[in-house]
Protein backbone atom coordinates (compact mmCIF):
# COMPACT_ATOMS: atom_id res chain seq x y z
CA UNK A 1 0.00 0.00 0.00
CA UNK A 2 1.42 3.95 -1.14
CA UNK A 3 1.11 5.92 1.95
CA UNK A 4 1.58 9.40 0.98
CA UNK A 5 2.09 12.05 3.50
CA UNK A 6 -0.80 14.90 3.19
CA UNK A 7 0.08 17.95 1.49
CA UNK A 8 0.28 21.39 2.77
CA UNK A 9 -2.90 22.14 0.97
CA UNK A 10 -4.82 18.97 2.64
CA UNK A 11 -3.88 20.83 5.77
CA UNK A 12 -5.19 24.10 4.90
CA UNK A 13 -8.74 22.43 3.34
CA UNK A 14 -9.24 20.84 6.90
CA UNK A 15 -8.59 23.52 8.72
CA UNK A 16 -11.33 25.17 6.59
CA UNK A 17 -13.89 22.46 6.67
CA UNK A 18 -13.35 22.12 10.55
CA UNK A 19 -13.58 25.94 10.95
CA UNK A 20 -16.50 25.95 9.47
CA UNK A 21 -18.36 24.25 11.06
CA UNK A 22 -17.28 25.62 14.73
CA UNK A 23 -19.60 27.60 16.80
CA UNK A 24 -18.71 30.90 16.33
CA UNK A 25 -16.41 32.87 18.93
CA UNK A 26 -17.82 33.80 22.51
CA UNK A 27 -21.02 31.35 21.24
CA UNK A 28 -21.23 30.04 25.54
CA UNK A 29 -21.31 33.35 26.40
CA UNK A 30 -24.02 34.55 24.06
CA UNK A 31 -25.97 31.10 24.78
CA UNK A 32 -25.83 31.97 28.58
CA UNK A 33 -27.15 35.35 27.36
CA UNK A 34 -29.67 34.05 25.73
CA UNK A 35 -31.36 31.99 28.15
CA UNK A 36 -31.46 34.20 29.97
CA UNK A 37 -33.14 36.92 28.05
CA UNK A 38 -35.71 33.73 27.29
CA UNK A 39 -36.47 33.31 31.37
CA UNK A 40 -37.16 36.91 30.99
CA UNK A 41 -39.41 36.85 28.20
CA UNK A 42 -41.37 33.69 28.63
CA UNK A 43 -44.06 35.69 30.32
CA UNK A 44 -44.28 37.94 27.15
CA UNK A 45 -45.26 34.99 24.91
CA UNK A 46 -49.21 33.80 25.73
CA UNK A 47 -49.39 30.35 24.94
CA UNK A 48 -51.84 30.72 22.47
CA UNK A 49 -49.75 33.52 20.37
CA UNK A 50 -48.52 30.85 18.41
CA UNK A 51 -44.70 30.91 17.05
CA UNK A 52 -42.18 33.69 17.46
CA UNK A 53 -39.01 34.86 17.46
CA UNK A 54 -37.16 36.50 20.22
CA UNK A 55 -34.75 39.20 18.37
CA UNK A 56 -31.71 40.39 20.49
CA UNK A 57 -29.77 43.21 18.03
CA UNK A 58 -28.68 46.65 18.44
CA UNK A 59 -32.05 48.28 19.29
CA UNK A 60 -32.71 45.89 22.66
CA UNK A 61 -34.95 42.50 22.55
CA UNK A 62 -38.38 41.88 21.41
CA UNK A 63 -40.73 39.43 20.45
CA UNK A 64 -41.82 38.36 16.77
CA UNK A 65 -44.53 36.62 15.99
CA UNK A 66 -44.15 34.47 12.92
CA UNK A 67 -46.16 34.02 9.72
CA UNK A 68 -46.75 31.23 7.04
CA UNK A 69 -43.66 32.50 5.32
CA UNK A 70 -41.43 35.27 6.56
CA UNK A 71 -38.12 37.12 4.86
CA UNK A 72 -35.25 38.20 7.15
CA UNK A 73 -32.50 40.94 6.13
CA UNK A 74 -30.92 44.08 5.80
CA UNK A 75 -33.59 45.24 3.25
CA UNK A 76 -36.75 47.70 4.44
CA UNK A 77 -39.34 45.34 2.11
CA UNK A 78 -38.31 42.22 4.22
CA UNK A 79 -40.76 41.13 6.43
CA UNK A 80 -38.47 41.17 9.32
CA UNK A 81 -35.74 44.05 8.16
CA UNK A 82 -32.49 44.19 10.87
CA UNK A 83 -30.01 46.67 10.87
CA UNK A 84 -26.70 45.27 11.06
CA UNK A 85 -23.19 45.97 8.73
CA UNK A 86 -23.16 41.69 8.83
CA UNK A 87 -26.35 40.60 6.99
CA UNK A 88 -27.53 40.50 3.50
CA UNK A 89 -30.91 42.76 1.73
CA UNK A 90 -32.28 38.78 1.91
CA UNK A 91 -30.17 36.92 4.37
CA UNK A 92 -32.43 34.22 5.13
CA UNK A 93 -35.81 32.71 4.71
CA UNK A 94 -38.75 31.05 7.75
CA UNK A 95 -41.51 29.03 6.48
CA UNK A 96 -43.73 26.47 7.57
CA UNK A 97 -44.75 23.71 5.73
CA UNK A 98 -45.74 19.89 6.42
CA UNK A 99 -46.21 20.72 9.62
CA UNK A 100 -42.46 22.17 10.01
CA UNK A 101 -41.00 25.07 10.87
CA UNK A 102 -37.83 25.64 7.96
CA UNK A 103 -34.89 28.24 7.94
CA UNK A 104 -33.30 28.84 4.70
CA UNK A 105 -29.91 30.84 4.13
CA UNK A 106 -30.51 33.05 1.02
CA UNK A 107 -27.16 32.95 0.01
CA UNK A 108 -26.09 35.48 2.73
CA UNK A 109 -22.62 36.76 2.09
CA UNK A 110 -21.66 35.56 6.01
CA UNK A 111 -23.94 32.75 6.47
CA UNK A 112 -26.11 31.78 9.32
CA UNK A 113 -25.52 29.69 12.22
CA UNK A 114 -28.00 27.09 13.81
CA UNK A 115 -27.10 26.51 17.62
CA UNK A 116 -23.65 27.32 17.00
CA UNK A 117 -23.26 24.90 13.53
CA UNK A 118 -22.89 27.01 10.37
CA UNK A 119 -25.58 25.50 8.33
CA UNK A 120 -27.46 26.04 5.10
CA UNK A 121 -30.78 24.73 6.08
CA UNK A 122 -32.93 23.24 9.33
CA UNK A 123 -35.52 22.34 11.10
CA UNK A 124 -36.81 24.07 13.94
CA UNK A 125 -37.45 22.77 17.03
CA UNK A 126 -37.73 25.33 20.30
CA UNK A 127 -35.41 27.20 21.99
CA UNK A 128 -33.23 27.28 18.20
CA UNK A 129 -30.66 29.63 17.99
CA UNK A 130 -29.93 31.56 14.73
CA UNK A 131 -27.62 33.70 15.29
CA UNK A 132 -27.24 36.16 11.86
CA UNK A 133 -24.32 38.85 12.20
CA UNK A 134 -24.72 40.23 15.19
CA UNK A 135 -28.45 39.48 15.49
CA UNK A 136 -29.45 36.59 17.47
CA UNK A 137 -32.85 35.39 17.06
CA UNK A 138 -34.53 32.71 19.30
CA UNK A 139 -37.57 30.67 18.33
CA UNK A 140 -40.13 29.85 20.13
CA UNK A 141 -42.94 27.64 20.15
CA UNK A 142 -45.63 27.80 23.27
CA UNK A 143 -45.65 24.05 24.45
CA UNK A 144 -49.63 23.69 24.24
CA UNK A 145 -49.23 24.67 20.22
CA UNK A 146 -48.97 22.55 17.38
CA UNK A 147 -46.55 25.50 15.88
CA UNK A 148 -49.19 26.31 13.19
CA UNK A 149 -48.35 30.09 11.98
CA UNK A 150 -49.99 32.78 13.89
CA UNK A 151 -53.47 33.40 12.54
CA UNK A 152 -54.30 29.84 11.83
Amino acid sequence: MNKTRPSRMDHIRLEQTVAMHMPPPHFKERLSLIRSLLADMKDKAAPGDGPCLLVKDLSGKRLVRLREFMVVGADKTCELPLTCPYISRRHLRIFFKDGEWIVLDEHSTNGIYINGRKAHCALLNNGDIIQIGTVTLVFLTPSKQSGQPAGE
